[in-house]
């Protein structure tokens, strides 16, 4: 059996309150086209699952044959947390280096330090927090795989 990535989806929209992830702000396939590129660049991350992370759904023209993409392997509900919180860092890494180059550019004198310099350094601290969560998480799911881990 496999795993519908939707099932993915739905578990990094949980961790996330981004308005372009809305039907307002964007259409159906922008929103889900956003997701699987953050599926497509979080999976590289997580080489310690064995099972098979891609995906089966692209006809000749790369569109979803009959709309839902499909996981190649069933994911138990570990491997899908794992790569949901790799999206979620994927989604942050853009976000945290936009603030740094903007910060850069103008200067510190003309860059406004109580707003923007306190976001970045708590989306910097969001950032690697979400890094050892998951690092974590994949140390947990190394030992669960070599039966040592309770």
């Amino acid at each position: 059996m496999n795993t519908e990535i939707s099932s993915v989806y739905r578990r990094f929209l949980n961790k996330i309150s981004d308005y372009n992830f809305s039907l307002i702000n964007n259409e159906k396939e922008v929103i889900e086209d956003n997701l699987l590129q953050l599926y497509i660049s979080a999976t590289p991350k997580f080489p310690q699952c064995r099972k098979d992370l891609g995906i089966s759904y692209i006809n000749v023209d790369g569109v979803p044959v009959d709309g839902s993409i499909i996981i190649n392997s069933n994911l138990t509900s570990l491997e899908q947390e794992i790569i949901s919180k790799l999206m979620l860092i994927e989604y942050l890494r853009p976000v945290i280096i936009k603030n740094e180059v903007i910060e850069q550019v103008l200067g510190d004198a003309d860059f406004n330090l109580y707003s923007q310099a306190n976001h970045l350094n708590q989306l910097q601290s969001l950032y690697n927090t979400m890094k050892k969560e998951v690092n974590s998480d994949i140390s947990k799911y190394s030992f669960l795989r070599n039966g040592i881990y309770d």
